[in-house]
């Protein structure tokens, strides 16, 4: 094989620096992004407390489906023509997960989904079972992009993931021509 076609040979340690750093950016962007769109939903405690949070902080379901919420909902009241759903059955406790883990998903279908009609919602579902957790995330197909499952987002997600959760996760991505929809199964 000619020295052009031949991909450099990265170390471990190399791979897992630069996994890091995708995580560390996804998890930054994550963060940030909750005070501006949400900033007439949020209490000073809560801001507080997500300017506090870091790549390796760990709290409850409970805490993360209430930053879920929080996000639709200024979300909705920022930009005023989004309509969602959310159903959460967070009656068992999985036990700490890592903040903000879930929301690039939920981030995606609101910035990249098409989601301005009752008829359309963006639909949220948590799960929880024993120690798995169930996120399925849906949202009408924006038209305007080719393919709502390679976008910065989802690529963030799938860093945050790995880097967290290798190998205690499945992440089903799905479209027609009508529907986008991701669905998360995450071992905690």
């Amino acid at each position: 094989m000619p020295w052009w076609k031949r991909k450099p040979k990265i170390s471990e340690e190399e791979r897992l620096a630069a996994l890091f750093e995708r995580a560390n950016s996804s998890f930054e962007k994550s963060q940030q992004l909750i005070p501006l769109v949400a900033q007439d939903v949020l209490n000073l405690e809560q801001l507080d407390r997500l300017a506090s949070l870091n790549l390796s902080q760990e709290w409850s379901i409970a805490e993360e489906i209430d930053i879920l919420r929080i996000y639709l909902e200024g979300y909705k009241s920022s930009f005023g023509n989004m309509t969602y759903t959310f159903v959460a059955d967070d009656n068992g406790d999985p036990g700490p997960i890592k903040a903000l883990v879930l929301l690039p998903i939920v981030q995606n279908a609101c910035i990249n989904g098409y989601n301005g009609m009752e008829n359309y919602p963006v639909k949220v579902k948590v799960k929880v079972l024993g120690r798995t957790i169930s996120l399925e995330v849906s949202n009408r197909v924006n038209h305007h992009l080719a393919d709502q499952s390679n976008t910065d987002l989802m690529d963030q997600a799938r860093a945050r993931l790995d880097f967290s959760y290798f190998g205690r996760y499945n992440l089903f991505l799905n479209s027609n021509s009508n529907l986008f929809k991701a669905t998360l199964l995450l071992q905690v």
